[in-house]
């Protein structure tokens, strides 16, 4: 299957805020929520908007919950933080990789049909949930193209392909 499970992806950020002397100005979360994008989606940080997480008025060591949109879904974002100012990143979510989906759908396909084709499916990355579809399509050597739906079987980044014509 072609997904990602981020279990953590480590950010060194320059979390700690020198307020102008106060003497724990806490964790600089805007930073934060501005470098969860890229490491959560390397390849489209753009994927993922709305990151929104907690104010920390404290420097100590500590593990907050931010939230994210990936592709129109909401995820839950486990950031832990050191003092040290370094940031491990993981999510729960299961984010399929629609390169990845579209390059499966098409060996598929040409195992099934003995027909080459190449699949592109729009975007870069989806939520994997259970029921949810997605539109892909296949284009044949005859340059005739084909609509596909992608239904997203369970939450672990299994998927079924039908094709729609």
């Amino acid at each position: 299957m072609a997904h990602l499970r981020l279990s953590a992806v480590t950010l060194v950020l320059a979390l700690t805020a020198a307020a102008c002397g106060r003497p724990d100005a806490g964790f600089d979360t805007r930073t934060l929520e501005t470098a969860i994008p890229a490491a959560i989606v390397p390849d489209d940080p753009a994927a993922v908007t709305d990151v929104t997480c907690p104010d920390l008025a404290t420097s100590e060591a500590t593990t907050i919950v931010c939230s994210a949109v990936v592709s129109g879904r909401s995820i839950e974002i486990t950031a832990a933080i050191s003092v040290d100012g370094a940031v491990n990143v993981s999510t729960d979510s299961v984010l399929l990789d629609l390169a990845g989906v579209a390059d499966e759908a098409a060996r598929r396909l040409s195992s099934d049909l003995g027909v080459e084709s190449t699949v592109d499916c729009p975007g870069r990355v989806v939520v994997s949930v259970a029921g949810d579809t997605f539109g892909c399509s296949a284009t044949d050597p005859a340059g005739v193209t084909h609509d596909l739906v992608i239904t997203i079987v369970d939450d672990t980044g299994t998927w079924s392909i039908d094709l729609v014509d």
